[in-house]
This record gives structure tokens, C-alpha cells and sequence, in this order.
């Protein structure tokens, strides 16, 4: 019996496939969402049927068998695929997944016209089912998922695999044989990409939920000190601003917590916004919000200009329908020889605020010029 090439990408297909299929168990048993049940007995699927085209492409079967069957491999496998990854990207669609099992049947129906017609014209009519499945997959599902331009190069790469294996069935050329393979193997790493992807995202999404705050999205106060402490080690210019909105307990104690909450988010919401490219922002705790500008290349990263646009959006801003007026006090801090460790940095900030809260609130204060009173204050008492 002759080598085939074409079996070398038909193996490499079911090993990306048995690398789907693990991927899809691990994510159930760790999530244990129907979603990715469903993916994992349709990957299942898909490699049990792949693993019987193997099987024939190795035996050295005729192209009329080939050429059909891997038709219906390819449309089957496909199908299945598609269905489960639709399920994990739109767990809630249920009406558009009858589709799936309606193509799945239809596949099926095809192929048991095999005993009984002619071997291509199972191979024409399959060819057709996929080209239009696909077709519906643009126009249906495509729109509703992410990652639409890797889906999109699935369904092109989907559309040349069986064009190639029709003509594989109509020519019986080896070498189409071998593109034909090729092609599903590309589909199918594509297809891996998007699952790679997707697991790259819930782990950065566990990652996330991990340092930050439910309510605002800020990073919690261990983390923020976390960040503090590298800056100062890395020894370049950057600053710490602290804030806190002003008669805040007496806004929850007359409006409800409820207010206090929407007003907490959009603190937290102009925060990352005056920050962002240029630091992060954090909830130290209650009403108080902080953030560390790490990024000093231009004025717009002063700490003076972030805080008061801060301080300006948040008293122009909460005077919106739907919020309820405020104000806030900020203090803030550039680096220092006596900032030697996120607790003082973050302290110096804090004092800067208190000195805004007992002077009239809603204004900003350098601690540097804190510093510069209280040290004249000093060398006026001194002996």
C-alpha cells in the first residue's frame, strides 16, 4: 500500500481537534456552563467523524468514497463546530441554535443518499449545503459575535475546503487531496485561535475581578499600593492623587445608598477617563478615590491639571439628569526623597486633601506647598 501525503495535515486536524476537544472538558469542568458541555460533545463529534475519514484517506480508499465522505466530514465537523462555539459566544440565542440541529439532519439525510445515488451528486449536494450554511452563518450569526474578523476568515477558508473536495471527487487529482486537508486544517486552527482567544479572555477577566472593585471598576487599595510602591522602585518621576467627595455620609443618609452608589460610579468613570494613558485609578476605601500618574512627558499628565479637571467634571457633571449634585476634594503629590514607600506617598497625597476638605472643600492642594507652610511654620518656632 502506497503513503498517502495527504494523511500528515489529516493527522495534524485531529490533533488540533483533540486539543479543542480537551480545551472545551477543562473549560466544563472548571465553569461547568452548558455552553461548554455543548462545545465539548460537539468538538467530540467532530473528531470521532474526522478520525473515520482518517481511517479511509490512510486505508488507501478510492477517491468515490474519499471525495463524499470527507464531503460530509468536513460539513458535519463544521456544523457541529459552529454550534458550539456559537453557544459559547451567545449562550441566550436559543432559537438560532434549532438551526444548527436542522443542518446537522440535513447533513445526515444527505449522506444516507450515498447507498443510492451517485456518489458525486451526494458530494455536489453536500458541497451546496455547506456553501449555504455558511451564507447563513454571515448573515445570521456573524453580526452577533465577537471576534468577527477571525470568524469571517473561518468561513472563507470553510467555502475553499469544500470547493476543493468537489473537485477532489470530480478529478480524483492526489494533489487536491492534499489542498483539501490543508484547508481544513487552516479552518480548524482558526478555529483554535478562537478558542485560545477566548480563554486568554476569561483569565484576564478572573485576573481583573481579582484587583478591582465590584461597585466602581477601580482597582482595590492593595493592588494600588501594589503599582505605588513599583513606581517608586523604578525610580522615574510620577504622582499620587487622593480624593474624597465632600459631605458624602450626608448624601447616603438623606438620598439613600442607592444614589451614593451612581455617584460612586461616576467618580470612579471621570477617574479613569482624566487618567487614562497617563496612570491608573483606584478605590482606597468608602468615598475615597485615588490615582498614580506614572506617564510625565507632556503638561497634560501634571498631576495639578489631572486633579482639577477631575474635581471641574465631577461638579459640572453630577448636575446631569439622573445624578445628584456634588463636589469633591483632592489633594496630591509629586515624588519625593521622603516618598520612600506607597504608605508615605499615598499619606502626603491625603494630608494635601484633608488640607482641601478643611479650607473650604471642592479645591485641590499641592503637598508641596503643605510642605513649604509647615516648614516655615517650624523654623518660625524654633529657638
Amino acid at each position: 500500500m502506497n503513503f498517502n501525503p495527504a494523511i500528515i495535515p489529516a493527522l495534524v486536524i485531529l490533533s488540533v481537534l483533540g486539543c479543542m476537544f480537551t480545551m472545551g472538558y477543562m473549560l466544563y469542568r472548571r465553569w461547568r456552563g452548558n455552553m461548554y458541555l455543548i462545545f465539548t460533545v460537539s468538538t467530540g463529534m467532530a473528531l470521532l467523524s474526522q478520525l473515520i475519514l482518517v481511517f479511509l484517506t490512510g486505508s488507501g480508499s478510492k477517491p468515490s468514497v474519499i471525495g463524499p465522505m470527507q464531503s460530509f466530514v468536513n460539513l458535519l465537523s463544521f456544523i457541529l463546530l459552529q454550534g458550539g462555539f456559537f453557544h459559547i459566544f451567545n449562550p441566550k440565542l436559543k432559537k438560532e441554535f434549532y438551526v444548527f440541529l436542522l443542518a446537522t439532519a440535513g447533513s445526515l439525510l444527505l449522506a444516507s443518499f450515498f447507498f443510492f445515488v451517485s456518489a458525486l451528486f451526494v458530494g455536489i449536494a453536500l458541497t451546496i449545503l455547506n456553501i449555504g450554511f455558511t451564507v447563513f452563518l454571515y448573515f445570521g450569526a456573524l453580526p452577533r459575535l465577537t471576534k468577527r474578523e477571525k470568524f469571517l476568515a473561518v468561513f472563507i477558508l470553510n467555502v475553499c475546503t469544500s470547493i476543493s473536495v468537489l473537485l477532489y471527487s470530480i478529478l480524483e487529482s492526489p494533489f487536491l487531496l492534499i489542498v483539501s486537508f490543508t484547508l481544513g486544517l487552516a479552518t480548524l486552527s482558526m478555529l483554535f485561535i478562537i478558542l485560545f482567544d477566548r480563554i486568554i479572555d476569561l483569565m484576564q477577566a478572573v485576573s481583573y475581578s481579582s484587583v478591582t472593585d465590584g461597585l466602581t471598576g477601580l482597582y482595590q487599595k492593595h493592588y494600588f499600593k501594589k503599582k505605588v510602591n513599583e513606581a517608586i522602585a523604578a525610580g522615574k518621576p510620577c504622582s499620587v492623587i487622593f480624593s474624597d467627595l465632600d459631605n458624602f455620609k450626608r448624601l447616603n443618609d438623606t438620598q439613600g445608598h442607592q444614589i451614593g452608589d451612581i455617584m460612586l460610579k461616576l467618580a470612579a468613570k471621570i477617574m479613569k477617563e482624566v487618567c487614562d494613558e497617563i496612570g491608573i485609578g483606584g478605590r482606597y476605601g468608602g468615598e475615597e478615590i485615588v490615582a498614580l500618574i506614572t506617564d510625565h512627558t507632556d503638561h497634560r499628565s501634571d498631576p495639578a491639571i489631572v486633579a482639577e479637571k477631575y474635581r471641574a467634571r465631577i461638579e459640572s457633571e453630577s448636575k446631569k439628569d439622573g445624578y445628584y449634585p456634588i463636589t469633591v476634594s483632592v489633594g496630591f503629590s509629586r515624588i519625593n526623597s521622603d516618598a520612600t514607600d506607597a504608605d508615605e506617598f499615598i499619606r502626603q497625597a491625603d494630608d494635601a486633601m484633608y488640607l482641601s476638605k478643611t479650607s473650604g472643600k471642592n479645591k485641590i492642594s499641592d503637598f508641596a506647598a503643605l510642605r513649604g507652610e509647615m516648614d516655615k511654620k517650624a523654623a518660625a518656632m524654633a529657638p
